[in-house]
């Protein structure tokens, strides 16, 4: 399964890297559900990575506001294996 995910990002994740950042974003209720996260520019490849990995469906992302210099973006998921 690693090979798989390090294929899938480029090696620029970890498998615990991706998990730390699911378990942060992830629909609280259940795991399964869509999910709707505001992330700071910094976090967007790995949110989108992590979304991606473990929904089964290519997270969206999109300009939500900019405030004191900082890019926040919207990031977006159907949920587990809607595509």
């Amino acid at each position: 399964m690693n090979i798989r995910i390090l294929e899938m990002h480029e090696g620029k994740f970890s498998s615990e890297e991706l998990k730390e950042v699911f378990d942060r974003v992830r629909n609280q209720e259940h795991w399964k559900l869509p999910t709707e996260v505001l992330v700071e520019e910094k976090g967007v490849d790995i949110t989108m990575a992590a979304l991606t990995h473990y929904h089964g469906a290519v997270a969206d992302c999109e300009l939500s506001k900019e405030e004191n210099g900082v890019k926040w973006f919207r990031v977006e998921s159907p949920g587990y294996m809607c595509d």
